[in-house]
């Protein structure tokens, strides 16, 4: 990913106040002047121009803006979605964690071609998730502002839960998602819905796991386990015992962790192919504690699960990372030429979808 310089920040800003304001904009502002004269006399003429010269150009903010022009004229609402979607990933690496950003005049343009407005193309924007992560928290912020706006609490609460995983699994800052699973927390406590405190209590635990803090991960997560006892929750139940295997794998405790395998892995093997695969990476990721050979076994029934199990391709990039790091701790030479060739695969496969590039750098 190419990093720019603060100069970068300034640019998506509205920089000419007395200028209309759908003519300053992130691509808008960085597209060439052939580019801002097609989209001028499109937008504010209101003529049909065919977007077909700036999907075609080099210049990554002509396509951006391309796709933006092909958005406001499709009347289909999936369409609507796909090329603002497409839009962001033309600029994507060059913008980088300089939020992409529209007017208020453009995005009201969009939401007046959905039949849920505003709300539909921003929930649409997850698609952005595992993509273009930093421009999907500017779009998931915008939702927090909407929810509050409109006093809708348990959406706001399910807002800053998915931006702290953004952080968390995506985008590898742990510690920027604290404070936005402390909001839900405290969301959730202040209308009163344990399942879904429960929830977010044990997010907040995974996210402390992510910062190393594995006490206080333990603690969070165990918090949680005993509101879903409480309420009879066997999904909540086992993905507690799911998230302390994760815990004491990482922290290196062998014995506890060998605890909560044994309590949770039945109901996966009977009940649930993805969790399952989750608990093996858990325990592939304890391989400096664990045998040599039954480490050995649990990769060979892990990757067999990928293809028959649909497996998230992101759980796959973590499979691949431990996987490595197992066998390049116990000397498998051969193992580790086989799995290389198969994670690198998936690198390529992965990258030519536009997955996030920083997936693979953890």
């Amino acid at each position: 990913m190419k990093r720019r310089a603060l100069y970068f920040f300034f640019c998506i800003l509205f920089l000419v106040p007395t200028a209309p304001a759908q003519n300053y904009f992130t691509v808008y502002e960085r597209s060439t002047q052939t580019a801002k004269e097609t989209w001028n006399s499109f937008f504010n003429d209101g003529k049909p121009v065919s977007a077909d010269a700036l999907l075609k150009a080099e210049n990554p903010y002509n396509q951006s803006l391309g796709y933006l022009m092909a958005a406001v004229q499709v009347s289909q609402t999936d369409s609507v979605i796909s090329n603002v979607v497409k839009s962001v990933l033309a600029a994507r690496e060059y913008l980088d964690t300089i939020r992409y950003e529209l007017p208020e005049s453009v995005l009201d343009k969009l939401a007046s071609k959905l039949p849920g407005g505003r709300e539909q193309l921003l929930d649409g924007m997850l698609q952005l998730f595992y993509k273009a992560p930093w421009q999907c928290d500017g779009f998931l912020a915008l939702k927090g502002e909407m929810c509050r706006k409109n006093n809708s609490q348990p959406y706001l609460g399910f807002t800053y839960l998915n931006r702290a995983f953004l952080f968390t699994d995506v985008i590898d800052k742990p510690e920027r998602a604290l404070a936005l699973m402390d909001t839900a927390v405290s969301i959730w406590t202040e209308i009163d819905d344990h399942l879904q405190l429960a929830n977010n209590i044990k997010a907040r635990g995974v996210v402390l796991c992510a910062m190393q803090k594995y006490l206080k991960a333990e603690k969070e997560i165990k918090t949680a386990l005993e509101i879903y006892k409480r309420n009879n929750e066997q999904y909540g139940i086992s993905s507690c015992q799911l998230d302390l295997v994760r815990v004491y794998a990482y922290s290196g405790e062998l014995d506890s962790m060998k605890k909560y395998d044994q309590l949770c892995r039945p109901y996966f093997e009977a009940n649930d192919t993805m969790r399952l695969f989750a608990l093996n990476t858990n325990r592939i990721a304890a391989y400096r504690i664990a045998n040599q050979y039954a480490v050995r076994d649990l990769i060979k029934q892990t990757h067999g699960m990928i293809v028959p199990g649909n497996i998230n391709p992101v759980m796959q990039i973590e499979f691949y990372r431990y996987t490595i790091k197992a066998l390049e701790f116990f000397n498998e030479v051969a193992l580790l030429k086989i799995y290389r060739t198969y994670q690198d695969d998936l690198h390529r496969k992965l990258l030519n979808d536009d997955y996030f590039p920083g997936l693979f750098e953890k």
